[in-house]
């Protein structure tokens, strides 16, 4: 779905393109192409997983799919009894992050202070 295609693109796109450049002058091109490529076969196979995972909760919740903070509760509520206390917390994190790393970041009430020098177009 969307959501999980969000989150894939803003794990491996994110602010870490932008650090690529830097990344690679410090480390040189071999280790630098090696290095990568082992984060991607890293990322992708925790991708992997999740979906894997997400799949198989959906099979023993009887439901069509998860969200990501669903798929983590559920989870947390499956595994150990030491982590089923966690299950409630889980959709904590996931939400605060839709929520303040947005585009437009946290949304601000009529009140926020304006420049006088702004002007709407």
């Amino acid at each position: 779905n969307a959501e999980t295609l969000l989150h894939l693109l803003k794990g491996s796109l994110g602010t870490g393109i932008l650090a690529m450049p830097m990344a690679f002058y410090h480390s040189g091109y071999i280790l630098g192409v090696i290095a990568t490529a082992c984060i991607g076969v890293l990322c992708t196979y925790c991708i992997h997983m999740l979906i894997k995972c997400e799949y198989e909760l959906c099979k023993r919740r009887k439901v069509g799919s998860l969200t990501y903070p669903a798929t983590a509760e559920c989870a947390l509520m499956e595994g150990p009894s030491f982590f089923q206390g966690l299950a409630p917390y889980a959709v904590i994190g996931p939400n605060a992050e839709r929520t303040f790393c947005k585009k437009e970041g946290p949304r601000r009430g009529p009140t926020a202070p304006r420049s006088p020098g702004l002007q709407p177009l």
